[in-house]
């Protein structure tokens, strides 16, 4: 079992959830998705974060979360988030920007030993992106921040990687790149299992076998994802007539108002 969410519930700054009830099994990919303010980047925060006031219990890999784990937890799962973006120095080159997530560290010195910098060129190769290395990030185009924050969560160590709204700020042409990169990295051997947060049922690359919808905090609906995004339970969702399209791979909704 990847991860056990039980009797979740947290009502914090703007985070709001409720009854929570969740499994991801070993070899199930999922995806998260909802609209406006249905609780996605709420529950993407709380299960990359130990947080004491949390109600209910999640449980990675077997092992709670609690204060006691959550330093060996926390290596094991990351989440990527655009808003990280913002926290990179722009003088900073694509090496200097992994090692200084796997630092947890945005900002401060910029000094990378040979070694950390080898490192970090062979993650960006993972991503076939290896040409970013000594790419400046103001020089790189929304795509390729992604692809180095991909990059970044390729550790031996990672078993689960969260991505949260991840095509945001994307032009279409940017997104349909991106996407198939997804794909392509995710669907590769020896991949840690991932979660995708969406805002658009068009994000849902092929390898994903699982959604989650929620709606104001709330499970909505969940399964297999042909069972789970079809026209009659996206038109519950939006409470408006949805027709939605399955083919190779990928969706297509179109609202009928």
């Amino acid at each position: 079992m990847i991860l056990e969410i039980t009797g979740l519930e947290t009502e914090r700054e703007h985070m709001l959830l409720r009854d929570i009830d969740w499994q991801v099994k070993s070899g199930e990919n999922w995806c998260v998705f909802g609209p406006n303010a249905s609780g996605k980047t709420a529950l993407a925060s709380v299960m990359s974060h130990y947080a004491g006031k949390v109600s209910g219990e999640i449980r990675l890999f077997g092992r709670p979360y609690s204060a006691g784990e959550w330093k060996e937890l926390k290596k094991q799962v990351i989440l990527l988030d655009p808003k990280l973006c913002m926290k990179i120095l722009p003088s900073m080159k694509g090496t200097e920007v992994i090692c200084a997530i796997l630092e947890e560290k945005t900002t401060g010195s910029t000094y990378r030993s040979a070694v950390e910098k080898r490192r970090a060129l062979d993650m960006l190769k993972q991503c076939s992106c290896e040409h970013l290395g000594d790419r400046l990030w103001r020089q790189m185009t929304p795509r390729e921040k992604r692809m180095v924050l991909l990059a970044s969560a390729l550790t031996p160590e990672r078993r689960l990687i969260l991505m949260d709204d991840m095509c945001s700020d994307l032009d279409p042409f940017a997104l349909k790149r991106f996407l198939n990169d997804l794909e392509t990295l995710v669907s590769g051997q020896d991949m840690p299992a991932f979660i995708l947060f969406v805002r658009s049922v068009n994000e849902v690359i092929p390898s994903v076998s699982h959604v989650l919808i929620l709606k104001e905090g709330r499970i909505f609906s969940r399964g297999k994802k042909l069972d789970v995004l079809n026209s009659e339970i996206l038109s519950k969702l939006f409470e408006t007539s949805v027709l939605c399209d399955y083919n190779k791979g990928t969706f297509n909704v179109e609202f009928l108002i």
